[in-house]
């Protein structure tokens, strides 16, 4: 998800739905380089360095739909509520998910599902994806796409800073030096005034009346 801000800005760019100031830009290059810093610091206290083409290219895909969602969100938001918005959107990739995994569900014995997992999946499906998700869709509505998608290079810092409270993890010197330059990015971001150049897609109905 770390180059879901470069495609927003260019996205926004291209479609002309905002103009960027030399803020955004140097913004999320701060975000990149702090997410560069941070893997390659974490990847030395665990070990963990293998990767996979399959993965990386899931990540991609995975990253690039959620910035065309961030970049074209804002028009449906001044239209309709958030919670009809993002219903209609989890609606949608539910259908999608029960006919590409069919088979699967098919033969899921419910039965069988120890509880902790029920209460898991209970509180990723209504705060992890509900909540975050109306939260995140309020926030491209009042203060832009751009604004937005950098806050995407966060949750890394967060987890970090988390383990060290929750856990007494050690952070080491480049994992902490990793998570200024994010913060600072995020900031310098949150500085730039938004300048859209035009109701984006207008005149294009997103709905039906």
């Amino acid at each position: 998800m770390a180059v879901m801000p470069v495609h927003v800005v260019i996205l926004s760019i291209f479609f002309r739905l905002e103009r960027p100031e030399w803020k955004s830009f140097t913004g999320v290059a701060l975000t990149l380089v702090g997410l560069a810093i941070l893997t390659l610091a974490s990847g030395q206290a665990t070990g963990a360095t293998d990767t996979t083409l399959r993965g990386i290219l899931f990540v991609v895909v995975a990253e690039l739909g959620y910035a065309i969602n961030t970049t074209f969100l804002r028009p449906y938001m001044k239209r309709y509520p958030p919670l009809q918005v993002t219903g209609l959107a989890m609606a949608t990739s539910v259908i999608l998910y029960m006919l590409v995994f069919f088979k699967d569900l098919r033969v899921l014995v419910l039965t069988e599902i120890h509880p902790v997992v029920w209460l898991t999946t209970a509180y990723s499906g209504l705060v992890a994806f509900l909540l975050a998700n109306i939260l995140w869709n309020l926030s491209v509505k009042h203060i832009g796409s751009t604004k937005v998608s950098v806050y995407g290079n966060l949750p890394p810092v967060i987890v970090l800073f988390l383990s060290a409270i929750l856990f007494h993890d050690v952070l080491n010197n480049l994992q902490m030096l990793g998570a200024l330059i994010i913060l600072s990015g995020v900031i310098l971001v949150q500085f730039r005034k938004s300048t859209p150049i035009k109701e984006p897609l207008a005149g294009i109905s997103a709905m039906p009346e």
